[in-house]
């Protein structure tokens, strides 16, 4: 079975008719963390309608645009900003992870390369729970949310 996500997870609160406006649709993963899927298509196309551009300090350069923290300071309630980007890809039980954990718009710690460090740093506890990727929830998903495809072409029509 597979499991091929791309998201950013939020510590703290939000601004929901913010995030709307950027349809950053959150998922409360508990722990006061909320989850907001995104993709390639996704972040180009933000990069280029809000013409923010440039790069995160990243251990590995899936997901690593400046653009994220730009979205993140525009919908976050909170001061600093914490924030993890998180990317899976499983398939057959084979495959990997990355994850970076975000303070503003700086790496808070380039150590950090799991996803569940990045829960861990955000304040996710095991728990009971097999890692902090079983307490948050996150093998409740399996893929990326379809509304996500509809970017490709929304980012055509931009160039």
């Amino acid at each position: 079975m597979s499991h091929i996500i791309h998201a950013i997870v939020l510590k703290g609160p939000y601004n929901h008719q913010e995030a709307d406006k950027y349809e950053l649709t959150g998922v409360d993963l508990n722990f006061d963390l909320t989850l907001f899927f995104i993709d390639n298509d996704f972040i180009d196309y933000w990069e280029k309608k809000l013409a923010y551009s440039g790069y995160l300090e990243s251990n590995c350069h899936l997901v690593n645009k400046r653009v994220i923290y730009d979205l993140m300071k525009r919908i976050s309630l909170s001061d600093p900003i914490e924030y993890a980007v998180i990317v899976t890809a499983y398939v057959g039980g084979m495959g990997d992870q990355f994850a970076n954990i975000y303070r503003n718009d700086q790496n808070a710690d380039l150590s950090v390369k799991t996803i569940n460090e990045a829960l861990n740093y955000l304040g996710a506890d095991q728990g009971n729970h097999l890692d902090e990727f079983d307490a948050v929830g996150l093998g409740r998903f399996r893929s990326n949310p379809a509304y996500l495809a509809k970017y490709q072409k929304l980012l055509g029509e931009l160039e």
